[in-house]
């Protein structure tokens, strides 16, 4: 095995040739790109109508200009759970540490920075599962007097980072799930959840039942057995465009696109802070801010919806 002490860069891509095309150009607007080897995953059709909109996400990848670049154009569908886990698990045999984003992200100027200086100072720090370039923050301005960073007891899958160790940690429980008991524990689901966050116990049960497929619910399971954090930025460094209805888990009808307010990208860098440590007030005040209520809300109008047509196929 090649060990690659650089941060590998990897975009996950379907069917979609315009958003690769605008997460390409953000990209471009941040110096550190190309510093960093880039790898792209474009997933194989899952139908003939999806064969043309693959193939041009194909191309578009092979066009963006990047002096190491890999693209990976898969014959078979794998699915973004396949695609996702088959990717990192492939780079990181050859990097130590990688930057995980799909293709439905938008990218500030200052996003790069952000994870590449999360991923070199939490290196050692095994406490710490991923950095995360998402905030959740933003629409309670007493939150947003400083750019200091801060830790959670979770992870979010929109742009992070990590490293093999701790991704490798996730695939061992995954061979092995049959060694936890997860929905008779009331403490396991309640951690889970985040203080009431999500009802993330709900969408892991529903992910064994084969009725949600959800790579992320056992990325935010392990940090959870292993009492693990996550850094996450005062103000957001990514936008998912995907809830626009296009994404995997999106709706037309999320009610997130009309009723919040839109987020303002990250103008200046990150303090990141010395110790790892939660930070139980900013997540009370996150529990407790519009946004999340609206998570609340449409995730459980949306795991409602996929357990009753599982119901009624049978």
């Amino acid at each position: 095995m090649m060990n690659d002490q650089s941060t590998a860069i990897i975009l996950f891509a379907y069917n979609r040739p315009d958003k690769l095309a605008r997460l390409a150009a953000c990209l471009a607007l941040c110096p550190e790109f190309v510093t960093q080897p880039l790898y792209i995953f474009v997933d194989g059709p899952r139908t003939e109508d999806d064969l043309t909109a693959v193939e041009a996400t194909a191309a578009l990848a092979v066009s963006i200009s990047h002096p190491r670049k890999t693209v990976c154009q898969r014959d078979g569908n794998l699915g973004l759970r396949g695609s996702l886990r088959n990717g990192i698990s492939t780079v990181l045999e050859r990097h130590e540490s990688v930057i995980v984003l799909e293709d439905d992200l938008i990218l500030g100027p200052h996003a790069l920075d952000y994870l590449l200086r999360g991923l070199d100072k939490y290196r050692d720090e095994k406490r710490v599962a991923s950095i995360c370039a998402y905030a959740m923050n933003e629409d309670n301005p007493d939150l947003n007097t400083n750019s200091r960073a801060y830790f959670l007891p979770m992870t979010h899958p929109w742009g992070w980072a990590t490293w093999r160790d701790r991704w490798q940690a996730q695939l061992e429980t995954l061979r092995a799930p049959q060694e936890h008991s997860l929905e008779v524990s009331r403490a396991f689901k309640r951690a889970m959840n985040v203080s009431g966050l999500r009802n993330f116990s709900k969408m892991l049960d529903l992910a064994e039942r084969g009725v949600v497929n959800s790579w992320w619910i056992y990325w935010h399971r392990e940090a959870v057995f292993r009492h693990q954090v996550s850094l996450f930025p005062s103000r957001t460094h990514v936008i998912n465009a995907g809830i626009d209805g296009s994404g995997t888990h999106a709706s037309r009808w999320n009610v997130l696109r009309r009723w919040l307010p839109d987020k303002q990208m990250a103008t200046d860098k990150a303090s990141l802070p010395e110790g790892v440590m939660v930070d139980f007030a900013m997540l009370d005040q996150i529990v407790a801010s519009r946004e999340a209520r609206y998570h609340r809300v449409i995730g459980s109008l949306g795991l409602t919806r996929r357990y009753l047509k599982q119901v009624f196929k049978k």
